[in-house]
This record gives C-alpha cells, structure tokens and sequence, in this order.
C-alpha cells in the first residue's frame, strides 16, 4: 500500500535477481555477488556484507534474463542502512548512467513482472 512518505517515482518489483557490483573507481577489482531485494526503472535496493559510501558510483550487472546479456549500468548510492545483524547492509541505488536500450529491456522486464510481484510506486 502506498503511503504519502514515499517519494517513489517509479514502481518497484520485489524479484530475486542475480546482481554483480563493484565500486566505479576500484576498475580491476573483481565484481561482488548480492541479490537484488527490489528493482524499479529509477533504481535498485540490495543487501551486502560489505560496507558501500554514500554517493559511490558503482558498475553494475543486472541478470534479469539468464538467456541474454546482463543489463550493464552505473548506480549511485543513495541510502545506506546497517542490519541488524552487524555486519549486513542494505543499499538504495538509483540509476545514474544505463543505456536507452538496457532501460527499454529493463522496462520491458518490469511491466512484464509487476502485477504479480508489485512491491511499490509514488
């Protein structure tokens, strides 16, 4: 349901997408696995056991389709929350730099799923 707080522009989808993440600056670094807890057209929450900056940008690949190319894009962090486990975090991302045709495939991908698994929409 949605609230007056919410200051989403796009609806969201909670789906369990295979996601791969590093930090823009760290360019050999070897990409880190998470799952992604929510994905929208604006961006992308997931949980890690690492910590991430505020504001980092980090290159990503969304596996939205296991039979294609992983969608490739640049997020900016927007919100970081410590888990109550200690050591997990929870990251909110929006999407800073993605391709006019991995947003169309990501679009795609979204109307596609969001009925069934609505999570969220301002």
């Amino acid at each position: 349901m949605l609230n007056g707080n919410d200051r989403r522009k796009y609806v969201r989808v909670n789906l369990p997408i295979a996601l791969q993440y590093k930090n823009a600056k760290d360019g050999l670094d070897p990409f880190k696995n998470c799952v992604i807890k929510d994905i929208g057209e604006g961006g992308l929450r997931f949980t890690t056991d690492g910590f991430v900056p505020l504001a980092c940008h980090m290159v990503v690949k969304i596996d939205i389709n296991q039979a294609e190319e992983p969608i490739r894009a640049i997020l900016k962090v927007k919100w970081i929350k410590k888990l109550a486990d200690g050591v997990s975090f929870e990251i909110g991302n929006e999407f800073s730099n993605i391709s006019s045709g991995a947003k169309a495939v990501l679009s795609d991908f979204l109307k596609r799923n969001q009925r069934a698994k609505r999570v969220f929409a301002n």
